[in-house]
């Protein structure tokens, strides 16, 4: 409902509980493959979270992004201007986990 919400343009309540994926890029090819790391990262490791694609120049540079792609999780700034290894991205993804559920 939440991202329905966004894509009609109609109020979204920000929940600090919602966990918030953002791949920012024009659409290149190194932001696909980007978005397909990142959804095949979540996919193993059994985590049901969605990743937005923004593709706006203006809303990316809102970001204080010039380099593409660049990856948001959170609202904070992971990377910029590259892919990020297997290694670099499923860390970030683990953090996601909550703690309970976490690999030790």
């Amino acid at each position: 409902m939440r991202e329905y919400n966004r894509e009609t343009g109609q109020p979204v309540a920000e929940d600090e509980n919602v966990t918030e994926i953002k791949v920012l890029g024009p659409g290149c090819a190194q932001c696909h493959s980007l978005t397909e790391k990142i959804k095949k990262s979540l996919a193993e490791m059994n985590l049901a979270i969605g990743v937005e694609e923004v593709k706006d120049l203006k809303e990316i540079s809102q970001h204080g992004v010039f380099g593409t792609p660049a990856l948001i999780i959170n609202g904070k700034l992971k990377i910029t201007g590259r892919v990020p290894s297997d290694k670099q991205l499923k860390s970030w993804l683990e953090e996601l986990r909550p703690s309970a559920q976490r690999k030790t």
